[in-house]
């Protein structure tokens, strides 16, 4: 029981997706899973050297820490109100980075929020380089949408694929014709000849 009662709070920490020049993508607060007292973990969180799981916000979700920047301990990044983080000694602007984008393995860009104030700026998946490859992807001609159950080719040759049938009905009928002329024809009688 006094164990629980003075038990020290577990130490939290922002988890920083991605540290630009004057920019920090910030995820949210999370928790370290780790077997070590407190003190000695801040000191392996600020020295950038914890490995393991963070349990990321109320969500429960565990993710490895691999997957950030940094592990900042939460009296060590201190938020204002107009939307910076005051860290090392320095500030920077804070772009809120969402759920979706915190397995995220490329870059991350900030844009302007638009769905309201706050957060000002919201971070989403850099894909401009995958785009570029796209584009410069040999072989890839145009795109054709059609419908899922179309029997035909778009390509193929409409007007000569007529022809071909066309051709094949009338020589078809050309030897149906002449097979029931040659059954029906009266065979002549040795005394006509």
């Amino acid at each position: 029981m006094l164990k629980r009662v003075f038990r020290k709070k577990p130490v939290q920490c922002w988890v920083v997706k991605q540290v630009d020049q004057r920019l920090l993508h910030l995820c949210t607060l999370g928790r370290p899973d780790s077997r070590l007292k407190p003190e000695p973990l801040k000191e392996v969180l600020r020295q950038k050297r914890f490995s393991g799981g963070v349990i990321m916000g109320e969500s429960g979700l565990v993710l490895n820490a691999r997957l950030f920047d940094a592990l900042v301990p939460e009296e060590d990044l201190e938020l204002t109100h107009d939307g910076l983080a005051n860290w090392r000694g320095r500030y920077w602007m804070v772009s809120t980075v969402p759920q979706k984008c915190w397995t995220w393995e490329g870059n991350l860009v900030a844009e302007s929020n638009l769905l309201g104030s706050q957060p000002p700026m919201v971070s989403r998946e850099d894909v401009s380089a995958l785009s570029l490859r796209a584009d410069r992807a040999p072989g890839l001609g145009k795109a054709v949408f059609r419908s899922q159950d179309a029997l035909e080719d778009p390509n193929k040759d409409i007007r000569h694929a007529i022809e071909r049938a066309m051709q094949s009905r009338a020589e078809f009928s050309q030897r149906y014709q002449e097979a029931n002329e040659a059954l029906w024809k009266p065979e002549k009688s040795e005394q006509e000849s």
